[in-house]
């Protein structure tokens, strides 16, 4: 079966689509790194553990507390999270007890609900985190009743792309949406713009072949995106992903490595 995993924190772990614009509202008000996309990794699995690298580019104006007075050049926001989730059966979501996790031995938190996360940015004072993913990613699963404890060094290349700077600031959802996605080492390139306002919320997620190039996103798809008005926020995404399935233990699990670009954008 195929399992929706969560890769990512209030911030970006919950690689969710935003299902509220409350949100993405309370999100940037709170923490500026913006939700993803869903990620569904196909086949039948006990768990799964993710390495994620950020690249957000936004503009601080949008996010300060406080009135500006200038306006402040766009940043950067470049970091490393993992997450990982262990499940009682393949055919089940519910989330099951791993004992304590790490990945190249940064302890991971776990959820009342059992999923694990590393979040290592603080809204109050961005800094880059680095888990030391150039490495790889080495897992270490200390094990409990339900999960037998295992070492795992998912050591691939993560997928890349190097368009950050080059995506449009702003998107006009009555006009074709036209990207280059041309990405490396990916098995799939997500394309996500999430909007949302105090009133309202908007998202388009499309997924592409690893090797997909010039992509065009059609205004009839665009025309669900909430513009930005007044108090409204919006980010466009470029999301490669890779995975593969190792058996541990006799039981499969899931390994990927996602890298998010994320620009904050305007919609109109």
């Amino acid at each position: 079966m195929k399992k929706n995993l969560l890769p990512f924190v209030s911030f970006l772990f919950v690689l969710f689509a935003t299902t509220s614009c409350k949100k993405i509202i309370n999100n940037a008000t709170t923490n500026p790194v913006p939700p993803t996309p869903t990620i569904t990794a196909p086949g039948a699995y006990y768990g799964a553990l993710t390495s994620i690298r950020t690249y957000f580019e936004f503009d601080p104006n949008k996010f300060s507390p406080v009135k500006l007075p200038v306006a402040l050049p766009m940043m950067n926001i470049d970091l490393e999270t993992a997450v990982a989730s262990f499940f009682t059966a393949t055919s089940s979501t519910t989330l099951t007890d791993a004992g304590a996790v790490d990945v190249n031995t940064f302890s991971l938190t776990k959820a009342d609900n059992n999923a694990y996360y590393r979040n290592g940015f603080s809204p109050t004072s961005p800094t880059n985190v680095d888990l030391n993913f150039s490495s790889g990613s080495n897992w270490n699963v200390a094990g409990s009743s339900s999960v037998t404890a295992f070492t795992y060094n998912h050591n691939v290349a993560f997928p890349s792309y190097g368009g950050l700077a080059t995506l449009p600031t702003t998107v006009t959802k009555s006009s074709n949406l036209s990207l280059n996605i041309s990405s490396s080492n990916a098995d799939s390139i997500y394309v996500a713009i999430l909007s949302g306002s105090s009133t309202s919320t908007g998202t388009v997620i499309k997924r592409y072949g690893g090797t997909a190039t010039n992509i065009v996103i059609n205004s009839s798809d665009l025309s669900a995106l909430t513009t930005t008005g007044s108090d409204g926020i919006a980010y466009l995404e470029v999301i490669p992903w890779r995975y593969n399935t190792a058996t541990l233990n006799s039981k499969d699990y899931v390994f990927m490595k996602l890298a998010a670009y994320v620009k904050n954008i305007e919609i109109e």
